[in-house]
């Protein structure tokens, strides 16, 4: 089982009810292959970086599930067949939280003790130089 995350970008003229619609259909399709849901965060309408089909704004959908493959490529499927999503990714976060880890071991391997030697005891300072010309 791997963890996903799927960004779903829909148009921005469906009213609130069809968009919570719209993440209860994608939610199901990610139930109905078995894998678990745990998160789904609605991001809003957003104004976009380039138009899209002459369209400057979007609402997005995070949702974020545990699952294999199979979940993956149906809810891909479903996702370019529906004519009220724009655009869409689903990521395989696995991958980066297991090269963050390591990452993390690598540092902590190239990380050595410091060895913090202890210095000689200070020899007497001599006077200052001008002191003694003067004196």
């Amino acid at each position: 089982m791997s963890f996903y995350e799927a960004l779903i970008l829909t148009v921005p003229h469906l009213t609130d009810e069809e968009q919570d619609q719209i993440a209860v259909s994608y939610t199901a399709v990610i139930e109905g292959k078995k894998a678990t849901i745990r998160n789904v965060d609605k991001w809003g309408k957003r104004v976009l970086a380039y138009p899209i089909n002459k369209i400057n704004e979007g609402v997005y959908t995070l949702i974020e599930f545990t699952g294999d493959g199979k979940a993956v490529t149906e809810l891909d499927r479903k996702l370019r067949i529906d004519e009220n999503v724009m655009r869409h990714i689903v990521v395989n976060q696995d991958h980066d939280i297991k090269f963050k880890e390591r990452a993390e071991a690598r540092t902590k391997k190239k990380q050595r003790p410091v060895k913090v030697e202890k210095a000689a005891p200070a020899a007497e300072t001599p006077a200052d130089p001008k002191t003694e010309e003067e004196a």
